[in-house]
């Protein structure tokens, strides 16, 4: 099984909590329509759902872009998405 980013499991969770946004005739995946129309919720969101994991070496961690997380979590054996 191939490991899933940080960022891969919360657009999971906004799917599987929000289900599909219909525009018109046309639908979209949660995690798109919040990154596409307010990126800044979709990182906020992103970093209270971090917190809400507890990790104890990334707990209180500032990581500026979602990203960073994403990048030490191959290095914090505490924090490895299944």
């Amino acid at each position: 099984m191939q490991k899933q980013t940080f960022g891969e499991l919360y657009d999971e969770m906004l799917r599987e909590t929000c289900g599909e946004i219909k525009i018109g005739s046309l639908t979209y995946d949660a995690d798109h329509v919040l990154k596409q129309v307010d990126p800044t919720a979709y990182r906020c969101g992103f970093v209270d759902w971090l917190d809400s994991l507890e990790c104890r070496e990334c707990s209180g961690s500032d990581f500026s872009r979602a990203e960073e997380h994403d990048d030490y979590r191959d290095t914090c054996d505490d924090c490895q998405p299944s």
